[in-house]
């Protein structure tokens, strides 16, 4: 049994408690480098005021240290604050998992099972695939959410043409980044729950590469339109670059994942 256990795929051997603990932990910790920071160039630039302020000669010392310095502090503030965010973005969804695998606990075997089948997916083992699961859920429930929240703004009604463009960019970025990568994620979950002693990870077999709305058009015109990028060997064997834009968007996840996993 141990053995079979060490034999799992990653994401089996999880424990979401952990991850949720530790990115809340590192998030307080970022934040409290944000403040730091923020306090750190507050005091440099009372103290230069106080040091080279007095004497009229200083004060292009005082400029030039000021326009040096005070830079690389609020880089170090930036850079802290973006990881504090994705530590928070990975706890986020970690509570969603640890909530769902409770939800999971509470069910019978049978309506899970139901549930999956609508997703055309057979899981070898369901109390085996229970982390992939509740994974699964959570991105279909992320790719659902976006995908209306791009719908509103494609249908919001507006006689402006440079308004409906913006408008149409904003959606096709939230299309990009947030239901087609919740789609491949979801994708490779399938793959997780179907395999659960597989040991592919999407990272394995290649990458998603968003573009812009101008530059996706141009891609898909001009026949060289590929969202999900294979790997240089997996593009050796399977004879093929990836998957457009287009196979992602309509392609149901159990092709998808099979068209990635090739299982």
């Amino acid at each position: 049994m141990t053995v079979q256990k060490i034999n799992l795929h990653p994401i089996l051997l999880e424990d979401p408690t952990k991850i949720y603990s530790s990115n809340k932990f590192k998030a307080r910790i970022y934040k409290m480098a944000c403040l730091i920071n923020i306090v750190a160039i507050c005091i440099f630039s009372v103290y230069l005021a106080y040091f080279f302020g007095s004497s009229v000669t200083s004060l292009g010392l005082f400029q030039f240290l000021s326009a040096i310095i005070i830079p690389i502090f609020g880089f170090t503030y930036s850079k802290f604050y973006f990881r504090q965010q994705n530590c928070l973005i990975t706890a986020s969804f970690y509570q969603k998992v640890i909530n769902e695998i409770q939800v999971l606990n509470q069910q019978p075997v049978e309506n899970i099972k139901k549930f999956l089948t609508e997703f055309k997916c057979r899981p070898m083992e369901v109390k085996l695939s229970l982390n992939a699961i509740a994974h699964f859920k959570v991105r279909i429930e992320s790719q659902k959410k976006f995908y209306r929240e791009a719908q509103e703004i494609n249908q919001t009604n507006t006689d402006d043409i440079n308004l409906k463009h913006k408008l149409q960019k904003t959606a096709h970025n939230i299309y990009e980044k947030e239901v087609l990568k919740a789609k491949l994620k979801a994708a490779e979950l399938f793959y997780v729950i179907s395999n659960p002693y597989g040991n592919k990870r999407l990272g394995d077999i290649g990458k998603a590469f968003t573009l812009s709305f101008s530059k996706r058009m141009a891609s898909i015109l001009s026949g060289q339109d590929y969202y999900f990028v294979f790997n240089d060997q997996i593009k050796q064997e399977r004879k093929k670059s990836g998957l457009s834009f287009r196979e992602v968007d309509d392609n149901s996840i159990s092709d998808i994942s099979k068209l990635i996993f090739n299982f």
